[in-house]
């Protein structure tokens, strides 16, 4: 790998040391683009002697950052290409895989260059995975792993567990899914329905009824009337119905005791 990558770097410093070419810059309005100066293609060559030789070293790290450097300083695809065999030893593949995509899409891209991003490229898609979502809503938010992304759209992700979501206002739908190296899987996700408002119907409260008022009526009582004047024991009529009655009570005693219980003792009585 360090032969192959020798030999790429060794092309591209030959493709610095010549006159600039529109051939070495990515794809720019011809209005703005500008062929780097000869001191910028000098320290280009030094970044790039010095990233091949982190690279053998099996530091990618520092060659990541002397490619870099070059690539700020000349655009090329070839430099570019560079950074991004440097961004797959780090094991940031998805990076990578951009990176190999912006070599495929600048003009005037070498085809020996071209066929090695290709290459690669499919080498690093292997080491990924890709997820596509589609809702019900088309104007949801879609974010994964707190990213926003669109929406119906293969999107590469490295493997593993990731949090998913789709909104729209406060209405949110999540989901978490693993997804290993090489799998394409599709989601569908939709955020939920807006709550319909709950119409509580309450019975009318019941008339209050007042309990009957007392009414206290009060009867005077009248007073007993006693009786004026003598009083009847001291009355001499009194004692004179008195005492007929007792002379008839004892009349009455007289007679009945002077029967018997014989008729025959009478009739001898009333004939002497």
């Amino acid at each position: 790998m360090c032969h192959r990558l020798g030999a790429l770097i060794a092309a591209s410093l030959l493709v610095l040391t010549g006159a600039p070419s529109a051939s070495t810059a990515i794809a720019a309005p011809a209005s703005t683009a500008q062929a780097p100066s000869a001191a910028a293609q000098t320290q280009a060559r030094a970044k790039l002697r010095e990233g091949l030789a982190a690279m053998e070293r099996g530091e990618h790290a520092k060659a990541l950052s002397a490619f870099e450097a070059a690539y700020h300083l000349v655009p090329s695809p070839k430099v570019l290409f560079n950074q991004a065999m440097a961004l797959a030893a780090l094991g940031r593949h998805l990076e990578a895989a951009a990176s190999f995509e912006g070599v495929l899409a600048a003009a005037g891209v070498p085809t020996d260059v071209a066929a090695r991003a290709r290459q690669q490229l499919a080498a690093t898609e292997r080491r990924l995975a890709r997820l596509t979502v589609t809702s019900a809503v088309a104007a949801a938010e879609l974010q994964i792993d707190g990213r926003i992304t669109p929406l119906d759209q293969p999107t590469r992700v490295s493997p593993g567990r990731h949090q998913v979501s789709v909104s729209l206002g406060d209405r949110r739908a999540a989901a978490e899914l693993t997804l290993a190296a090489g799998e394409e899987r599709t989601l569908t996700l939709s955020p939920p329905e807006p709550a319909v408002p709950r119409v509580v119907t309450r019975p009318a409260p019941e008339p209050e009824v007042s309990p009957p008022a007392v009414v206290r009526i009060e009867t005077p009582v009248a007073p007993v009337q006693r009786p004026t004047g003598t009083p009847l024991w001291k009355s001499p009529w009194f004692w004179t119905a008195l005492g007929v009655v007792v002379v008839g009570t004892t009349a009455g005693v007289v007679v009945l005791g002077s029967s018997t219980k014989y008729p025959e003792a009478d009739d001898v009585a009333r004939f002497p």
